[in-house]
């Protein structure tokens, strides 16, 4: 697959088969999807990465979701947009907004709020293994943020060109 942001330069992106080789052990992970092909009622607490871009195009950008069909339904996106904010951007049309209502409980779900990812860069599926296998990089508890420990080197130096970095050698599936 190949990482088309707006009129950017293309560059060449992490693959579905990369993402699920690195995830194959992950309890209810079910696998890299294109947005058109979106599996019909997940079980109770799986996962997914999918990417914008319809089945026979070229990738565009990978977003993933966590624990569908629970009481604890995320979203993650690592410009941190909310589900389809992206769409105009990359110029997609995905209904990521409606699957997530239809498989979480009562229709919701915690979306991360950060960008941690340069806008031209190529990492968008590494960010998204790594929300899969760690969850959001912030918790709200009682009314506090609390940093998840597996994201802090990618929150507390607040620079997306090395985040980039960090989180390509962390992952390592390229």
């Amino acid at each position: 697959m190949v990482c088309k942001l707006s009129l950017v330069n293309i560059i060449e992106m992490t693959t579905n088969f990369q993402l699920e080789n690195y995830l194959k052990n992950e309890k209810g992970f079910l696998g890299a999807f294109p947005s058109d092909k979106l599996p019909e009622n997940p079980k109770s607490g799986s996962s997914l990465i999918v990417n914008y871009s319809k089945y026979g195009e070229k990738g565009s950008h990978w977003v993933s979701m966590r624990g569908l069909n629970s009481v604890n339904t995320e979203y993650f996106d690592s410009y941190g947009f909310n589900a389809d904010d992206d769409d105009l951007l990359l110029g997609e049309t995905t209904h990521f907004k409606n699957y997530l209502e239809k498989n979480s409980i009562n229709g919701k779900y915690t979306v991360n709020m950060l960008n941690l990812q340069q806008l031209t860069s190529d990492v968008c599926g590494e960010y998204s293994a790594w929300f899969i296998k760690w969850g959001l990089p912030e918790l709200f508890y009682n009314g506090k943020v609390i940093v998840n420990p597996r994201w802090k080197p990618y929150i507390k130096n607040n620079n997306s060109f090395m985040n980039d970095k960090l989180i390509k050698k962390s992952v390592g599936i390229r």
